[in-house]
């Protein structure tokens, strides 16, 4: 087996406290040192992730930065520490590029390709470029994709539907593309819990906005009285229910059914485990980690038919049309009412969910790895 040198940059570490691409890193980069497949170096900087990569003890990872305390987005502090971030990671490899055989940026950047070598970009989705609608003006994350896109000798897409998005948009070619799909992380087994939601509840996980479709999904919820009558709406995390949101909830007259809970990966699980189940109405995923996640926990899945759903959900969920609020209503009853439709859902759940896994991740990224050297 080749031990090939990869360097990791700091980008994604100071972005994310937690979150799927960070996650991906912190899985990949663990199992490949401790396989001792690959030599990585992380240049973290002053990063502020919590997925602990520094505590992560063997000889073949160096992680070189700091974590800096939580500070608001608003403050002048992390864009120096982003401009100092830079400096460092500059520096370290003008120091040390001889010892690397792979440069594989956490995220996308605008520069000139130095990293002389063979150079990885992981491509999560074509989002900004799909629904470019849904996001700032200055928001320049299209561009620095295409940037990256271009200075990679090899690129990894996280689904045949993002390979698919990568050579109709950006024109990639096919044989500089591999497919390597994500997993789930979220292993807690909260059975010994009591219940956070006493009620019946249909569950919402993550960020609310654009494209993620919720409004289409609460639309659905509020005009099928039969489930109104009988569950609750649940949304775990993402940003905090907004004006915009209220004044919806209260013009469908569901105030008081929807209810947002914060916490930690256990309070996950245990949301799961009880949930009635798991509603993903997104209209685009590059993946769409959270599927896999409510199958782990035996809560049954439903999902749009759209971008990677169908390669991840396979026949163990449910498929709607994110567009059509009639035909989301009409599915979530019927998996809500069926007790052997939702059974069977639930038993493949548990068989789709074991066909993805961290280990095959990141040994197919190895390999990757290796065949540019």
């Amino acid at each position: 087996m080749i031990m090939v040198r990869v360097l990791y940059d700091h980008r994604i570490w100071s972005l994310q406290k937690y979150g799927g691409i960070s996650r991906y890193f912190y899985e990949i980069i663990k199992r490949n040192t401790e396989c001792c497949r690959i030599k990585a170096d992380v240049c973290s900087g002053f990063y502020k992730n919590n997925y602990g990569l520094k505590n992560i003890s063997n000889k073949y990872l160096k992680v070189v930065g700091m974590k800096f305390p939580e500070l608001p987005k608003t403050g002048r502090v992390w864009p120096v520490l982003r401009l100092a971030n830079e400096t460092l990671f500059n520096g370290w490899y003008m120091l040390r590029k001889s010892k690397y055989d792979i440069y594989h940026p956490t995220y996308y950047c605008i520069e000139k390709r130095k990293f002389k070598r063979r150079q990885v970009v992981t491509v999560y989705d074509m989002i900004h470029e799909l629904y470019p609608q849904f996001f700032l003006k200055n928001d320049f994350t299209s561009m620095a994709k295409k940037h990256t896109v271009e200075n990679a000798d090899m690129v990894i897409a996280i689904s045949e539907s993002t390979k698919r998005d990568l050579v109709n948009i950006l024109g990639v070619d096919q044989k500089k593309i591999h497919v390597v799909h994500l997993a789930n992380s979220l292993k807690y087994e909260p059975s010994a819990c009591e219940a956070v939601i006493k009620e019946p509840y249909i569950l919402y996980v993550g960020n609310r906005r654009g494209y993620k479709n919720f409004s289409n999904f609460i639309k659905a919820y509020a005009c099928n009285s039969k489930i109104l009558s009988d569950f609750r709406v649940v949304a775990f995390s993402g940003e905090k229910i907004s004006q915009d949101e209220r004044g919806m909830f209260e013009e469908l007259r569901i105030s008081g059914k929807i209810e947002q809970i914060f916490g930690d990966d256990t309070v996950l699980s245990n949301l799961y485990k009880n949930a009635s189940c798991f509603i993903y109405p997104s209209l685009y995923e590059g993946f769409g980690i959270p599927v896999l996640e409510a199958m782990h926990f035996g809560c049954p899945v439903i999902a749009g038919n759209v971008s990677s759903f169908p390669e991840v959900v396979g026949d163990a969920g449910i498929l709607f049309n994110p567009g059509n609020v009639e035909e989301i209503s009409h599915m979530l009853e019927k998996v809500l009412y069926d007790e052997e439709l939702k059974n069977n859902l639930i038993l493949k759940g548990y068989s789709q969910e074991k066909r993805f896994s961290w280990e095959q991740c990141a040994q197919d990224t190895y390999e990757i790895y290796s065949q540019l050297l």
